[in-house]
């Protein structure tokens, strides 16, 4: 059957397992319309089918291409198939506490998988939730304020969100500010990115996500706002500069730890079509002081012949820088792994404190390098080959560089094959006894979390 064949729906609190993938994109973007006009859909379909912001808003359709194996994708032959396959069966839109817990024990007493989801911003097959019950949490939208916070070991002003809350929606309010991740160039990320750390422009500052949260729904902490700047460098390889590139790639790399010292946060991309900072983003610091820390790596690339763009900007506030980053580019084109890298020669970014579950190795890191092949949207077999090849021949060249082992569990490889090291380090043990107590049963899991290996 092919997936134009399927008609799916929406209730006010439930999604049938018909309304997954193309099936429910259809039903959602596109007018419902006689057969002669199918041909329309599909090409309206398939010219937005790579961007993620086509499958986030909708309570199944994976984010990450691989994870559907290929069913109802609408780039392929007419008569391929469109099955449930690893989708849902049903999504459970959650809009209270209540909801929550009834359909935490459903699952329990009926015996079957439980999967939570929030936009599906995820790269390890977590939210995909194969043949389970998807509890969708994005719709789950609360903001306060709390200006005078106590706990057990924080005093101060506060943040209290519902989990449906995005980056750039929890990012600012009464001039105070919570160190997330990426606002304008990943707006789709929600507060659930704080379970594997979340790290951003202010991690170098302040610490990740996940040492902000102080309680439940959740309530973290909040800064004060101040004046930020950034600064873009972009370098296109026209066939014949590439060996230079590489030498000013070298240059940066070498002044990364001084960066890291001036709490910088610096996104870099070395690609076929070039070499990119994206930007380096400076909490407190003046233009003054971006250059000063990039001006070894303008004047390398200057030497090399090197034409180069160096756009820069200072601003008042967070909210006002934030507003002025670029978007990224599509970030569901690639299959991804990671290894956090130190070299630090005993420099240390922002301590993690103890009861944190993060992998302690973050305390050492340098950067995390991402490494990506390109997806084929018209081969689920070509892409299981292009995974491979990460998994057995670039992360464990990257491995080597890193003997102490450690990987940034949002942005990894789902075959991991140490994940339980890689992604939690010596808090592994800890946190399997802790999931023991209040999940004996394995309701919610996923292949990397902590006890998946049970379930395999």
């Amino acid at each position: 059957m092919h997936f134009l064949d399927l008609l799916g729906f929406f209730s006010a609190n439930i999604v049938p397992a018909a309304a997954l993938s193309g099936v429910s994109l259809l039903n959602v973007l596109l007018p419902r319309s006689p057969h002669r006009r199918w041909s329309c859909q599909c090409d309206a379909l398939r010219n937005v089918w790579f961007f993620p912001k086509t499958h986030l808003t909708l309570p199944s359709s994976p984010m990450a291409y691989p994870y559907p194996h290929d069913s109802c994708n609408p780039l392929l032959e007419p008569h391929s198939p469109c099955t449930l396959d690893y989708h849902a069966v049903f999504s459970i839109n959650a809009t209270g506490l209540s909801d929550i817990q009834a359909r935490i024990r459903f699952p329990r007493k009926h015996n079957f998988r439980l999967a939570i989801r929030n936009t599906g911003h995820d790269y390890l097959g977590k939210s995909p939730g194969a043949h389970s019950l998807f509890l969708w949490t994005k719709h789950l939208k609360s903001f306060s304020f709390l200006e005078k916070y106590k706990g057990l070991k924080y005093i101060g002003p506060a943040i209290k969100m519902g989990a449906g809350m995005g980056g750039i929606e929890a990012y600012w309010f009464a001039n105070f500010s919570w160190p997330l991740g990426s606002g304008r160039q990943l707006p789709d990320l929600r507060l659930p990115l704080t379970l594997g750390g979340g790290h951003g422009p202010f991690s170098l500052k302040y610490g990740l996500a996940a040492e902000q949260s102080l309680y439940l729904s959740m309530t973290v902490k909040a800064v004060p706002d101040n004046h930020f700047s950034t600064a873009y460098i972009t370098a296109p390889d026209n066939g014949t500069n590439t060996k230079s590139i590489y030498f000013a790639l070298m240059k940066f790399l070498g002044a990364l730890p001084g960066i890291v010292i001036a709490v910088v946060s610096a996104m870099w991309v070395a690609a076929p079509f070039g070499s990119m900072l994206m930007p380096a983003f400076g909490p407190g610091l003046r233009q003054d002081d971006i250059d000063k820390l990039l001006r070894c790596t303008l004047e390398r690339m200057d030497n090399l012949g090197l034409e180069d763009q160096y756009p820069y900007s200072e601003f008042p506030t967070f909210l006002s820088a934030d507003n002025s980053l670029t978007s990224s580019w599509n970030v569901s084109d690639y299959n991804i792994g990671g290894r956090l890298t130190d070299n630090l020669d005993g420099l240390n970014s922002v301590s993690l404190v103890s009861d944190v579950a993060v992998n302690p190795y973050f305390r050492e890191t340098l950067f995390s390098a991402v490494v990506g092949t390109p997806i084929d949207y018209n081969g689920l077999a070509s892409n299981q080959a292009a995974q491979d090849k990460l998994t057995n021949d670039l992360l464990p060249l990257l491995a080597k560089l890193t003997p102490k082992g450690a990987a940034y569990l949002n942005e990894a490889d789902f075959q991991q094959p140490d994940f339980k090291w890689a992604f939690y380090g010596d808090h592994y043990e800890k946190l399997f006894v802790i999931k023991q107590k209040y999940d004996s049963h394995d309701i919610p899991y996923t292949k990397t979390a902590v006890g998946g290996d049970r379930r395999m």
